[in-house]
């Protein structure tokens, strides 16, 4: 009993994927433990570690990524590439070159001993809003096939640039989901809001 009460006291634990210059671990910061992250971009790692330390940090391509290797976390988060799913970008939908990488990330939660009961992807409004609903379809079906509850929504902020799609995905009923200016978060009766 003691060791339940000490983890409802300590923060969640949570894994960053194309964690770019470390906006969405400090968005988690005040409720999430970011235990591990990564990123391809050099540049980008730099400003990530200036900010949040390297000992977490794991510069490379996600390809390369063994989802065994990985710590054990309560949320994993993957604000994966976009230029397929933008109104500007290629086109090419969730199974192109760079926004398909959401498929690593996947396969990654797939190779993990336990995967994390909170699966977030988040991404342009294009995610929901493109392709008749198709990408939204896609990521959604594989999600349940994880055993995954699933919430989507769109955030609405004013422009095109800032306007983001979020898929949130919980295993277990452990936590509810609701999206209003940002993302909030139920998890274990604790109201989480993240502004991202």
């Amino acid at each position: 009993m003691q060791n339940a009460s000490k983890k409802r006291n300590s923060k969640l634990t949570a894994l960053d994927f194309f964690a770019g210059s470390g906006l969405v671990t400090l968005s988690l910061k005040p409720y999430f433990n970011v235990v591990w992250a990564n990123d391809i971009s050099a540049q980008k790692a730099d400003v990530y570690i200036h900010n949040h330390g390297h000992e977490h940090f794991h510069l490379g391509d996600i390809k390369q990524i063994d989802g065994n290797k990985l710590p054990a976390a309560d949320l994993s988060w993957a604000s994966f590439p976009c230029q397929d799913l933008s109104l500007a970008g290629y086109g090419q939908g969730i199974h192109g070159d760079r926004s398909g990488l959401v498929w690593q990330w996947l396969r990654i939660m797939d190779e993990m001993k336990y995967m994390p009961a909170i699966l977030t992807a988040e991404n342009v409004e294009g995610l929901v809003s493109s392709a008749n609903g198709q990408n939204d379809i896609a990521l959604h079906n594989e999600l349940v096939k994880r055993g995954t509850s699933r919430k989507t929504a769109k955030r609405e902020s004013g422009n095109d640039v800032c306007r983001r799609g979020f898929t949130a995905s919980c295993r277990r009923n452990l936590s509810q989901l609701i999206f209003m200016n940002g993302a909030i978060l139920i998890l274990h009766g604790r109201r989480i809001r993240l502004k991202i």
